[in-house]
């Protein structure tokens, strides 16, 4: 097998980064794409907005910022503003409990619920997670109400609406976003795949689209595509991805222009008015979803993401430029605790958010294409074993 020449399947963020650490280490690299790189980081334009493909947010402290930035990229953009922000339940808004005074003067929670919740968000970092979302939340939290709202901050930091998810990774993620918090990128993720894939050109990678390529004779090769995807011939269709449904609504003017956020307690949606934090263009942007369960077909989330966005912006309808519906958008290909190794396919080797034991979204899929350069410019041969 000539170990300099590598072949890279697949132009998502997870390939191009892959590709182009593999091309820095001095390897000859090809990346194929049946289509346009970018994959679901491509951001659309209607009527002069830009919309990303479902609600997009970049975790500061995660993995990928750190790829990202040794590849000489620094993502521009913003965090979200802290105030302007609702939960939703019962059909109505109440303040979010986003911090003390927050907490204390909202009408979603009674009192002990606010002294509970209040309790555990501030002893976040020396938590013990055991057992699964459900499991954790029954033993260690007494009530319904402050339940109910660690289950929502769970959704809305991992996007998985899974009570079977480990404890421990739905705590480390929320511990990241409260940390080190997010950034909605200006201009959209469009940004990082244009920024990356010009490194990539740079390091040297010969990138071809629009063409479909299998594995080839001689070499090592990346396998940076969906596990649904023919190559693999039914070897990981035993993964279930996590879905969301996705509203997005482009705007000339804002109803209530400081609503700006709303998290659903006892629906798992979400609201964002992502142009208020991040430059999408000349118009308001709102991206809203539904994070759904896996035996969820999404039947009922547009009547229930437009009802969200009747309350946040109402008789946002009279002032709409565009409106696009994305009714099963994969957040990530497999549950976190599902992935299988970055070596589990014999004979070449896997990245991707479904891949390996680090992180979430995009966090996962670039730090499983590091993982990837890392082994093969250590000169490590893919195991013939499966995982």
């Amino acid at each position: 097998m000539n170990g300099k020449q590598i072949t890279v399947i697949g132009g998502g963020l997870s390939g191009l980064c892959c590709a182009t650490l593999l091309a820095r280490g001095g390897r000859e690299v090809t990346l194929y794409e049946k289509a346009k790189v970018g994959g679901r980081a491509t951001t659309a334009e209607l009527h002069g907005a830009l919309l990303n493909q479902g609600p997009h947010a970049l975790y500061r402290g995660g993995r990928a910022m750190a790829v990202l930035r040794s590849l000489g990229v620094e993502p521009q953009g913003r965090t979200p503003p802290t105030s302007g922000l609702f939960a939703w339940r019962d059909g109505r808004l109440y303040g979010l409990p986003a911090g003390a005074v927050s907490l204390l003067s909202t009408g979603l929670l009674d009192l002990p619920a606010k002294l509970e919740l209040g309790r555990l968000l501030a002893r976040l970092g020396s938590l013990k997670p055991i057992g699964s979302v459900r499991e954790w939340l029954q033993r260690e939290v007494k009530s319904t109400q402050a339940r109910e709202v660690l289950a929502a901050l769970f959704r809305v930091s991992t996007y998985v609406n899974d009570d079977r998810l480990p404890a421990r990774l739905a705590l480390d993620q929320l511990r990241l976003a409260a940390e080190y918090e997010v950034l909605y990128l200006d201009g959209g993720w469009q940004t990082l795949v244009d920024a990356v894939k010009a490194k990539a050109l740079e390091a040297g990678v010969r990138i071809v689209e629009h063409e479909k390529r299998g594995p080839r004779a001689g070499g090592e090769t990346v396998l940076a595509v969906p596990p649904g995807a023919e190559l693999f011939e039914g070897r990981f269709a035993h993964l279930q991805p996590v879905r969301a449904a996705c509203l997005d609504v482009v705007l000339s003017r804002l109803p209530r222009p400081r609503h700006y956020f709303a998290l659903g307690i006892d629906q798992p949606l979400y609201f964002s008015l992502h142009s208020r934090t991040a430059k999408l263009g000349p118009h308001h942007v709102i991206s809203a979803a539904k994070y759904l369960a896996p035996d969820d077909d999404g039947a009922t989330a547009l009547a229930e993401l437009e009802a969200l966005t009747d309350a946040m912006q109402p008789g946002w309808r009279d002032h709409g430029v565009a409106k696009r519906y994305l009714p099963q958008m994969v957040v990530m290909y497999a549950r976190p605790d599902t992935r299988p190794a970055v070596d589990a396919m014999p004979g070449a080797w896997l990245c991707g958010d479904w891949v390996g034991e680090e992180g979430m979204l995009l966090d996962c899929a670039l730090a499983s294409a590091a993982e990837v350069s890392r082994r093969i410019l250590a000169r490590v041969t893919p195991s013939a074993a499966a995982a």
